[in-house]
C-alpha cells in the first residue's frame, strides 16, 4: 500500500462528499464516505467527477435544451406569420379571440413560458457545484451568474407583466418600453453566462473543439450585443425626417440599419448554432457520468478484493 501523504498546502477533496483529504494516505479511503482517496485524484476531469453531480448536470442541460427548443419555435412562427402576411395579405386571418390565428399565438406564448421556466430549472441544475472540486474565484462567479441569471430573468419577467395593470399613462409607457430593453439585455447576458460555464465544463473532458467554439461564439457575443442594443436604441430615438438634403445624415442613419440588421442576423444564428452544439456537450458529459459510474462499479470491486486479501 502506498503510504504517500498529500502535503498540507496541496487541494485535494473526496470527489464523493468534498471531505478534506489532506495530510491523509493516498493508500486509504476517505473518513467520511469511505471512497478510497487515489480515487481523487486528478478529479479536475469530467470522468473522475461524481456520477450522481455528473447526472444532475446532464439533467440540466436537457432541461435548459428543451427550454431553448420550446422559445426557438415560437420566434420561427412569429417571423412565419410575418411573412405569410406579407406575401398571402388576402387570405390573411381576422383578429380577435375567436380567430385560428389567436389562438396559435396565445399556445406559442404559453409555450414560450414553459420553455423559459424549463431554462431556468435547467441552468440552475446545470450550474451545480462539483463537490470534488476547489472553484477558483472567477470559476464561482461564472457559475453563479449563470445559476441565478434565467431564475432572476423570469422573476423580473412577472414583475413586468404586473406593469399591465397599471392606468395607461406616459410613464407607464416609457416603463414598459425600458422594461423590454432591459429584458432583451438581460436575456442576452444569462446566454453568455450559460455558455462561458459550459465552456469551462468542456474543458474538463476535454473536448477542445466543443470549448473553442463556445470560447469564440462568447466572444463575439460580447461585443455584437452591446453594439446591436446601442444601433437599434439610436434608431428608435432618432429619426431623421426633413433632412433628406443631407446626404451624410441619412447615409450614417441607413449604415445603422444595416448594421443593426445583420448584427441581429449573426446574433440569432449564433445563438441557434449554440443552442445545437449543447446536444453535443450533454452527449460528452453523459459519456464522463458513464465513465465515472463504471470507474466506480470497478473500484469498489478492488477494494473488496483487497480487503479479502488482507
Amino acid at each position: 500500500m502506498d503510504e504517500k501523504t498529500v502535503e498540507p498546502g496541496d487541494d485535494l477533496l473526496c470527489i464523493a462528499c468534498g471531505y478534506d483529504l489532506r495530510e491523509l494516505s493516498r493508500g486509504g479511503d476517505c473518513p467520511e464516505c469511505g471512497l478510497a482517496i487515489f480515487r481523487s485524484e486528478d478529479s479536475d476531469k469530467l470522468a473522475r467527477a461524481d456520477p450522481k453531480w455528473l447526472t444532475v448536470i446532464a439533467r440540466g442541460l436537457g432541461f435548459y435544451i428543451a427550454g431553448q427548443l420550446g422559445i426557438l419555435i415560437l420566434f420561427l412562427s412569429f417571423f412565419g406569420s410575418i411573412i405569410f402576411t406579407i406575401v398571402f395579405p388576402a387570405v390573411t386571418p381576422a383578429t380577435g379571440p375567436q380567430s385560428w390565428m389567436y389562438v396559435i399565438f396565445t399556445g406559442l406564448a404559453a409555450l414560450a413560458v414553459i420553455g423559459l421556466l424549463l431554462m431556468g430549472v435547467g441552468t440552475y441544475l446545470l450550474a451545480s457545484p462539483d463537490p470534488g472540486r476547489k472553484e477558483d474565484r472567477k470559476g464561482k462567479l461564472i457559475r453563479l451568474l449563470a445559476r441565478i441569471a434565467i431564475p432572476g430573468l423570469i422573476f423580473y419577467a412577472a414583475i413586468m407583466s404586473l406593469l399591465d395593470y397599471l392606468p395607461p399613462t406616459a410613464l407607464r409607457s416609457t416603463v414598459m418600453n425600458f422594461s423590454i430593453d432591459l429584458l432583451y439585455v438581460w436575456g442576452a447576458f444569462s446566454i453568455v453566462m450559460v455558455m462561458l460555464h459550459v465552456a469551462r465544463l468542456m474543458g474538463r473532458i476535454p473536448m477542445v473543439p466543443l470549448q473553442t467554439y463556445m470560447t469564440k461564439a462568447v466572444r463575439f457575443l460580447i461585443w455584437a450585443i452591446p453594439v446591436f442594443g446601442v444601433t437599434s436604441w439610436i434608431q428608435k430615438i432618432w429619426n431623421p425626417t426633413g433632412v433628406g438634403s443631407n446626404l451624410g445624415v441619412t447615409s450614417l442613419h441607413l449604415g445603422l440599419s444595416c448594421t443593426s440588421l445583420l448584427l441581429g442576423i449573426f446574433l440569432v444564428g449564433t445563438i441557434v448554432q449554440q443552442g445545437l452544439m449543447m446536444f453535443q456537450c450533454r452527449r460528452a458529459i453523459c459519456s464522463c457520468r458513464d465513465i465515472a459510474i463504471q470507474l466506480n462499479d470497478n473500484l469498489t470491486a478492488d477494494e473488496k478484493i483487497s480487503n479479502d486479501d488482507d
